[in-house]
């Protein structure tokens, strides 16, 4: 099998192939008493890396997924590509207890190290689903429904993650996320990938997420700052927290930039603006995208140092989504004349959606008192 059915792009096993290695490894793991288990997976927003960055983009990322996943399995394990940018990954022997393990060091690889094959280098996310024989079901099509089924549920969930298991355990490849955090966003980020393509045309653009807190303005973030590192943007992730507004730079000194293992506070000047430029043109950026959860609770001085950031004279553009509650009107929200200016508005559920939940990501049509229940305690 070394030499036949090989995908020519990225050198794993092709589809044509997987039934009969499959019927191969399963009636081996019957014969020998043992498990098989299988990942399908996909890449996070790839068709924004080919509209970004071009089709040879999207190939070498592609090429790169899959070297990286057979650096990091058993010389056992089997690659296969299943189509587009989805992969199946057949591990003999591997329990379900043991596919946990494997999971977190794939995506732990990924989100921590950039394919610098890729101009500029990317970190890619990818959405999976695994299943186990005996554990999931007893024949290839029962394991397939199952690892298909939790594939879905991660991609529901807001991607960049693995769903393992049925039951949910502690951490991010387990999470169930309430239902508020699952609807309606399509939408949003439809507004989102507007408000890019403006601040590529314009330099400068400000998008502000509106909706209490719960409406799921953090994982509409996370996937707004994944979108812009597609694009080829910096990322400065700042959570303002209470108490942060009585302290000078408290939530600049210790945001995140993505791809940088430095914050801030551990750079030489964060006033000096630049070498925020010089960061990103050695970085290969198109410029910096700002998020800000909670901007209520920043402090002057770091308000005054994004506000010069934001317009600080450079051919690299700067954006800045953020989400603040309990200001009432945009001029209390944000002091900066900037335009153009968007909004995204996060709605509580409806009936009908919290039902649409249960029914797509549990598969369970639940009682009417349920539904009203479970509405109530999450809107």
């Amino acid at each position: 099998m070394e030499n036949e059915g090989r995908d020519p792009l990225t050198g794993a096993y092709t589809r044509g192939i997987l039934q009969a290695r499959m019927e191969e490894e399963l009636a081996q793991a019957r014969r020998l008493g043992t498990h098989l288990s299988i990942l399908m997976l996909d890449v996070d927003y790839f068709k924004s890396i080919n509209d970004a960055f071009g089709h040879a983009a999207g190939d070498e990322a592609l090429k790169g997924l899959a070297q990286r996943m057979r650096a990091l399995t058993r010389k056992g394990d089997l690659l296969f590509r299943y189509g587009g940018d989805e992969f199946v990954l057949l591990m003999p022997g591997t329990g379900a207890h043991q596919v946990p393990h494997l999971c977190r060091r794939l995506l732990h690889s990924l989100e921590t190290q950039p394919f610098e094959n890729i101009q500029p280098p990317l970190t890619l996310g990818i959405s999976g689903g695994t299943a186990t024989f005996p554990t999931d079901g007893e024949d290839i099509e029962t394991l397939f429904a199952v690892a298909d089924k939790r594939h879905y549920i991660a991609k529901r969930q807001g991607r960049g993650r693995i769903i393992t298991s049925d039951q949910p355990l502690p951490g991010k490849q387990h999470h169930i996320t309430p239902p508020d955090r699952l609807i309606g966003h399509d939408e949003a980020l439809k507004t989102a990938q507007s408000f890019l393509e403006t601040l590529q045309a314009q330099q400068h653009a400000v998008l502000q997420v509106v909706g209490e807190k719960g409406m799921g303005e953090d994982v509409l973030l996370r996937n707004i700052e994944r979108l812009a590192r597609l694009q080829g943007y910096l990322t400065l992730q700042v959570h303002a927290l209470p108490g942060m507004q009585h302290r000078a730079y408290g939530a600049i000194l210790e945001a995140q930039v993505a791809g940088i293992s430095a914050p801030p506070g551990e750079w030489e000047d964060i006033t000096d603006l630049q070498g925020w430029t010089s960061l990103a043109r050695e970085k290969r950026a198109r410029g910096w995208l700002i998020t800000v959860r909670n901007w209520n609770y920043l402090d002057t001085y770091s308000q005054a140092l994004l506000e010069r950031l934001f317009n600080h004279p450079t051919t690299l553009a700067t954006g800045v989504v953020y989400t603040a509650h309990h200001l009432p009107v945009w001029k209390h929200r944000f002091p900066w004349n900037a335009t153009p200016r968007e909004e995204i508005t996060l709605s509580p559920l409806t009936l009908l959606q919290t039902q649409a939940w249960l029914r797509q990501v549990l598969a369970w049509d639940p009682p009417a008192g349920f539904v009203q229940w479970l509405h109530h305690i999450t809107t």
